[in-house]
């Protein structure tokens, strides 16, 4: 096989035409050998100077500054987190052994940081997975619609005018022969099934023990009730749970005095 021709790099184009004019005229061999382009070898660089050649000429160098004592460390307070054991050790054994050094107070404190983070995430997982059930408190309803007669007891209705009604408020404590109350009636709390639950504020002083001038309570009659006893329990607090918290001890109450002991 014939060898490969090699063109320099920088040779003129009509040499190049020529040669390929040339190739095209002569006769068609297989294979062809075409030719390449070389670039020309790069010239060598210049050789480095020898080293420590100028030595003798240079100048002695000046002596080397002093470096001062490096300052002492401050001391620092050990946290007794890291350090449980620390200052025991210190009152017995004095200056024999050295302080922690600054990057071992820091991996303490870094390393005490991972374990509490990792701690606060586990608790609020097991929160997320266990959740404490929060006690909820119904909503408080009060309407002056006193319901229709059928739902009444017999002792809270009322014939004025020859016609049965329910008496808004349907029972007092006061004075049989008055109509309405002497204290001032909020309404009628929706909602409780066993009984009717009265919302009043007192300001009658000689109305109902325990409860003070200006203070709400609570009078319920119980459906199951024949006789119609009036129960009365005053409220602590002028918040709803408040009324809430009177109506469960007053039918509390009536339960025991019924079957049992009261869950108050």
């Amino acid at each position: 096989m014939p060898r490969r021709p090699v063109l320099a790099a920088d040779t003129p184009a009509a040499a190049l035409r020529d040669y390929v004019l040339n190739a095209i005229s002569e006769l068609f061999t297989k294979p062809r050998v075409l030719p390449i382009l070389r670039r020309p070898a790069p010239e060598p660089l210049p050789p480095l100077p020898l080293l420590f050649e100028d030595l003798p000429e240079q100048r002695r160098g000046e002596p080397a500054p002093v470096k001062p004592a490096p300052e002492p460390e401050p001391t620092v307070e050990l946290d007794p987190r890291d350090f449980p054991n620390y200052a025991l050790i210190s009152r017995i054994v004095g200056d024999a052994i050295e302080p922690p050094s600054a990057l071992t107070i820091t991996r303490r404190r870094m390393k005490r940081e991972r374990a509490e983070a990792a701690e606060a995430a586990r608790a609020v997982e097991v929160a997320a997975v266990n959740p404490e059930p929060t006690p909820t408190v119904p909503a408080l309803i009060v309407t002056m619609d006193m319901g229709p007669l059928h739902k009444a007891h017999r002792r809270d209705r009322t014939d004025p005018a020859d016609r049965f009604d329910v008496g808004c408020p349907p029972f007092h404590l006061h004075d049989e022969e008055h109509v309405e109350p002497v204290d001032e009636f909020i309404g009628q709390v929706v909602g409780v099934e066993p009984a009717r639950a009265l919302l009043f504020r007192r300001h009658d002083p000689d109305f109902l023990d325990g409860c003070k001038v200006g203070q709400r309570y609570v009078l319920m009659r119980f459906h199951d009730d024949e006789e119609g006893q009036v129960w009365s329990m005053p409220v602590d607090g002028e918040d709803d749970p408040a009324v809430v918290e009177a109506i469960r001890r007053t039918t509390a109450l009536y339960r025991w005095s019924k079957r049992g002991s009261p869950q108050i």
